[in-house]
């Protein structure tokens, strides 16, 4: 003998009744109806996290950064009006304090709770990494670092004054160090589909105005680098072949 439906929604209900807490029970003050939320994993593009950085090799070498001033006497206004392309630099250290400000003027984070950072990324996914180039700075080793935005440390990769294995511009070799912009492709999206490139292109140019303009606030002199082989800084930086080399910026005191 067929159910008939009334007595199908009425097994129905019963079933709801037992599997769903509180809702067989009559709504009062002290049962209120229950408030349906959105799922924790449905967040939007403004409010996502950016990935972590990779898994630090277990031999390298870390070195915790002073840490930046977030105020200074040169407003951002001068420090637009005097920026120039400076490609000549005294032959004097650079102070570790200077370097880590414009290291956090690169990728620094600025909000600890949801990681954002001075530069604005497209879905705050900061596809960036920052290498430091370091041959003539106080209280630091020469090398090639790695800069960790969590935590504002430097990862060493390798040892040596390296500058010379840049690049062939004498600009890169008379800095006291030069700051790679390096792009992870791999963390863009396939959402972007073509234009996945484009938004890392556009986010390399925000880091690299960020340096110019710290470096300007610091009174140094630094420059943006785009012709150099990319292979060759590859190699130094032992990055993966996939990934981009898209700027060398060579920072100095100026003569």
């Amino acid at each position: 003998m067929p159910i008939r439906s009334t007595s199908l929604r009425f097994a129905l209900l019963i079933i709801l009744a037992l599997l769903i807490p509180g809702c067989g029970a009559p709504l009062t003050k002290e049962n209120p109806a229950p408030i349906l939320t959105p799922s924790a994993n449905l967040t939007t593009a403004s409010t996502q996290k950016p990935l972590t950085a990779p898994a630090l090799p277990a031999d390298s070498v870390n070195l915790k950064l002073p840490e930046p001033r977030l105020k200074s006497e040169v407003s951002l206004e001068e420090a637009l009006y005097q920026r120039r392309s400076i490609r000549e630099y005294a032959n004097s250290p650079l102070k570790l304090n200077d370097v880590s400000q414009l290291l956090w003027a690169a990728q620094g984070i600025t909000d600890s709770s949801n990681g954002g950072r001075t530069a604005p990324s497209a879905v705050a996914i900061y596809p960036l990494e920052i290498y430091l180039v370091a041959g003539n700075v106080e209280s630091l080793a020469p090398g090639i670092y790695r800069y960790i935005p969590e935590g504002h440390q430097l990862s060493k990769i390798k040892d040596g004054d390296l500058r010379a294995d840049l690049g062939t511009q004498s600009t890169i070799k008379q800095a006291a160090i030069d700051i790679v912009i390096v792009a992870n492709y791999k963390k863009v999206p396939e959402r972007f589909g073509s234009n996945s490139t484009k938004w890392v292109y556009l986010e390399s140019g925000h880091v690299a105005q960020n340096i110019c303009l710290q470096a300007t606030a610091l009174n140094l002199g630094t420059v943006t680098i785009g012709g150099f082989s990319e292979e060759q800084v590859k190699n130094l930086l032992g990055i993966a072949a996939d990934m981009g080399v898209l700027y060398v910026l060579p920072v100095g005191n100026r003569t």
